[in-house]
């Protein structure tokens, strides 16, 4: 994925990935191994999800790779040969690849790469091309969450996001925190559609708490804290404080140029030193 939002959505997307792949993959297993993420030898890669998969039907285990693409890139398919080069030599058995494309769709033609000695590819799967109604179909809240990334045809954005809203406390019936959890996690997969704030609209008009990571976020974005208007630094610091955003994504929030990101943060680390 490009840098600007990684972190946060591999932390959320983490534990949502099983259930995609059972769901959108139609992969079945007993167990998800976690297996290192870095792969090094002349050059190093870290794979957006890695796992090795023990399958239910007592079929020999393989190692499940995905990645997450949410612009069309060029050099997707080389990057690719070059994970499946690295896991094939360090672990000697099946690999299974798939790309899952979460922005504008690409040929599927350029999921493979062809030379007078190689013939490679990889399956790539766009979730804006599968139906909301699949995953809102689903009793499993992961699988659920996963209807912002479909294919809203005509339905109004505003609409599919409240279906799924309800669709999502119906299935966490008990303690709150379990909506909340859930709640948390559509603002980030949201942000991916640009849906973010009609989400946080819709979620402010439930009587649940959000947390204050992002209570904070919106706050700040909206260039306010406790009803008092920040200075561009201050909202800088800030959001660079909460350990969320990245730099180039605090400097499109504000406004302002990653150098100036950079040099602000870097004054104010100097003046605590």
């Amino acid at each position: 994925m490009a840098n600007e939002y990684d972190k946060i959505f591999k932390e959320n997307i983490e534990e949502l990935l099983p259930y995609l792949a059972h769901r959108l993959l139609g992969i079945d297993a007993n167990t998800f191994e976690e297996l290192p993420d870095d792969l090094q030898t002349t050059v190093e890669r870290k794979p957006d999800f890695l796992k090795r998969v023990n399958p239910t039907d007592g079929t020999p285990s393989y190692l499940l790779h995905i990645e997450f693409q949410s612009a069309p890139d060029a050099e997707m398919p080389y990057r690719m040969n070059e994970y499946y080069a690295m896991l094939l030599r360090k672990y000697r058995t099946e690999i299974r690849q798939y790309v899952l494309q979460l922005g504008r769709p690409v040929s599927k033609q350029s999921a493979k790469l062809q030379t007078a000695v190689l013939r490679f590819h990889y399956q790539l799967i766009n979730l804006r091309e599968i139906d909301y109604a699949f995953f809102l179909s689903s009793s499993q809240p992961e699988e659920i969450l996963l209807a912002v990334l479909g294919n809203f045809h005509k339905t109004p954005p505003q609409k599919v996001l409240a279906w799924l809203l309800d669709k999502l406390r119906q299935e966490t019936e008990g303690p709150s925190h379990r909506f909340e959890k859930y709640a948390n996690q559509l603002l980030i997969l949201s942000k991916l559609r640009n849906l973010d704030q009609q989400t946080f609209r819709l979620l402010e008009d439930m009587p649940i708490s959000l947390g204050i990571e992002f209570e904070d976020l919106y706050s700040f974005k909206k260039g306010e804290q406790k009803g008092k208007q920040l200075s561009q630094k201050e909202t800088i610091l800030n959001l660079h404080q909460l350990n969320v955003l990245t730099v180039a994504q605090i400097a499109k929030a504000v406004g302002v140029s990653v150098a100036t990101v950079k040099r602000i943060i870097q004054e104010s680390q100097s003046a605590a030193n």
